[in-house]
């Protein structure tokens, strides 16, 4: 009888840990001032998507960080904030300000040296918040000068200047943010003639850097970060914020994030510095110079990418482009991708051409961290291939499948494919194609189950096939 007892009192502990004893999630300690800069943000009452909302954070909303780099409690490569504000506590996705398109938050990094700018506009909006959104505190007038005294993490393009927004003080003490890309350095003014450019230049191995243009000691990029591995290569393009001139001297400023590593660390590091003119050569197009120096497959492609002036800093060796020939019809499926050094963000674009008489039609584009995986799959028998489109997310895959109608794409189902437990009948693992028929299947090991689907293509549709 005692044994029984004994059993009994260690299965009621057993549950009752299970049931009331969750394992506390910690992760880095930090002191981080937060800016919701998009859509409004839900912060929830534990980290992750599935409990319950204790509030929510409306766009201009200012909040604290105290905790970074906390795991999901069920997805893997997840990671949320601890964020307090007004007593509330809650957790905040990581990825509203990673995300790629549109990040809905913002962190603040302050600065240990705070250096002199001035204002290179006839008139710039000091905000409250680092946002075109944010309240306008005052204007700046040119050569107005300011303290840059911290920088947001969100790389930005306004009025074709690739930056960061920065928080500065004037010299009446107001602090607020202004877009770094309308302040130059006061501390290359006197004696230099200063003019901001929105150009380019080829990095190449062991490039000799100045940290100032007086630097008696200028020595290659990869040798200022100590231990750090600079990820930088042969080939990069990088950009030139700033040409100095004085007589015959002639040097080229840049400001650009690249990222670096060691064996315990992967991180991003500020470049500031200067290279001398006489070093490189300055690029007024990456779409020529890649195109002159690195060639392309397609002729007409190309040409046809130069008739537009917005693809003028395009670099050629990062389009991949797929020509899809069947029948009467002649598609392009083309995967840009655009690196964080020259555009607003690193990101990609996956847009389908038909080409008709000469001319590029586009007929369809997306954009985001998409994969290049495109198929065809008659499904009607009638000629022209319906499309199925794969991109591929963090967590999981979305299947698109379209038919060509009128020089357009008509989505016709879409699909989810991903970790079966988190989303029940909309997330499979597998599809098949057979004939007019589309069959799903739910369990990762390809074995039957009770939710497996088959859809028929019917009329220009799928039809669930009961």
């Amino acid at each position: 009888m005692q044994s029984i007892y004994l059993f009994i009192i260690i299965l009621y502990f057993s549950i009752g840990c299970k049931l009331f004893n969750k394992t506390i999630i910690t992760g880095e300690k930090v002191n981080l001032v937060a800016f919701v800069i998009g859509s409004n943000i839900n912060v929830y009452k534990e980290p992750n998507y599935s409990s319950e909302t204790v509030t929510t954070f409306v766009n201009n909303t200012q909040f604290q960080i105290i905790e970074k780099q906390i795991k999901d409690n069920d997805r893997k490569n997840l990671f949320w904030y601890k964020v307090t504000k007004d007593s509330i506590t809650g957790y905040v996705s990581e990825d509203e300000e990673k995300r790629i398109d549109k990040p809905n938050l913002t962190t603040i990094e302050d600065f240990s040296i705070e250096e002199d700018f001035l204002v290179n506009a006839d008139s710039l909006r000091l905000r409250e918040i680092p946002s075109l959104t944010g309240k306008v505190l005052t204007n700046l007038v040119r050569n107005t000068k300011v303290k840059v005294i911290g920088r947001s993490k969100i790389y930005e393009t306004i009025d074709n200047r690739h930056d960061y927004w920065v928080k500065v003080k004037t010299e009446n003490s107001t602090i607020g943010f202004c877009f770094h890309g309308f302040l130059y350095p006061n501390s290359l003014i006197e004696g230099y003639d200063t003019k901001r450019v929105n150009d380019f230049f080829e990095y190449k191995e062991g490039m000799i850097f100045y940290k100032s243009i007086d630097d008696p000691t200028p020595q290659p990029i990869t040798k200022l970060f100590g231990n750090m591995i600079i990820n930088l290569q042969t080939g990069d393009i990088l950009p030139i914020e700033y040409i100095h001139k004085k007589g015959s001297s002639i040097f080229y400023e840049v400001n650009t994030e690249v990222t670096s590593s060691n064996i315990n660390s992967f991180e991003t590091s500020h470049i500031s510095g200067f290279f001398k003119a006489s070093d490189l050569r300055r690029i007024t197009s990456i779409l020529e110079f890649t195109f002159e120096k690195y060639g392309f497959k397609d002729k007409d492609f190309y040409e046809f990418l130069k008739r537009n002036p917005k693809n003028k800093n395009l670099d050629l060796r990062k389009v991949k482009l797929t020509p899809i020939k069947h029948n009467s019809m002649e598609l392009f499926h083309v995967l840009i991708s655009y690196d964080s050094y020259v555009s607003s963000s690193d990101t990609s674009e996956a847009i389908i051409y038909i080409k008709k008489e000469g001319e590029y039609l586009e007929i369809f584009k997306q954009e985001g961290r998409y994969s290049d995986d495109v198929e065809l799959h008659d499904f009607d028998n009638d000629g022209i291939s319906e499309l199925i489109l794969k991109d591929h997310g963090r967590m999981s895959s979305t299947y698109r499948l379209y038919k060509i109608s009128s020089n357009r794409l008509v989505e016709i189902l879409k699909l989810k494919i991903g970790e079966p437990f988190t989303e029940a009948d909309s997330v499979f693992a597998s599809y098949k194609l057979e004939g007019d028929f589309l069959k799903l299947k739910f369990n990762l090991d390809g074995s039957t189950s009770d939710k497996d689907k088959t859809y028929k293509y019917v009329k220009g549709n799928f039809v669930l096939n009961k």
